[in-house]
């Protein structure tokens, strides 16, 4: 689901072949992108099967061979998700006349021409879902002055700072 999202956020709708390999004979003007709606749908669905099964928490951090730092969590399945129904309500994607009549080879419109308000509700669930975890919180300044500027500096460069802090959805620290 996450290279697919890294397919998608670069290229726009892509062929989705899921898990399966692609045909040994398959001709590249035989093919065409997949819709819009069926990258999302996809994505997705392989992100709620993940999130059935992915830890909440990766207990093993270290810099150690095998470690599991970095490894996806159910917060950060859960997290991208929350950015896949975004882009999909978004206007780039949701009702854009721009990319009227663009057709696939099999008669499809790639991108969705009617606005669907819905798709915006779709995304808010999804945030919501990760925020009702209370797993995660903003990170806080370690000494506070009571000037709400200054102290906002130092709770956005502790984010940076303090390793495997509160608001790291997935993270990966390099020392």
């Amino acid at each position: 689901a996450f290279y697919y999202f890294c397919l998608f956020r670069t290229y726009g709708p892509v062929i989705v072949w899921g898990d399966q390999a692609a045909p040994s004979d398959v001709m590249g003007e035989t093919l065409d992108r997949n819709t819009l709606e069926e990258n999302i749908n996809f994505i997705v669905s392989e992100l709620d099967k993940a999130i059935d099964v992915l830890p909440m928490s990766i207990t093993e951090v270290g810099l150690q061979e095998g470690s599991d730092m970095g490894r996806a969590t159910k917060g950060a399945a859960m997290a991208l998700k929350s950015r896949v129904l975004l882009y999909a309500a978004s206007p780039l994607y949701n009702g854009n006349t721009l990319y009227a009549g663009m057709i696939n080879h099999y008669g499809k419109e790639i991108f969705p021409q009617n606005y669907d308000e819905k798709k915006w509700e779709d995304a808010k669930k999804a945030a919501k879902d990760l925020i009702d975890l209370e797993y995660y919180s903003l990170v806080q300044a370690d000494q506070t002055t009571g000037d709400k500027f200054v102290d906002g500096i130092r709770a956005y460069q502790n984010i940076f700072f303090k390793q495997w802090n509160e608001e790291t959805i997935w993270g990966w620290w390099m020392n």
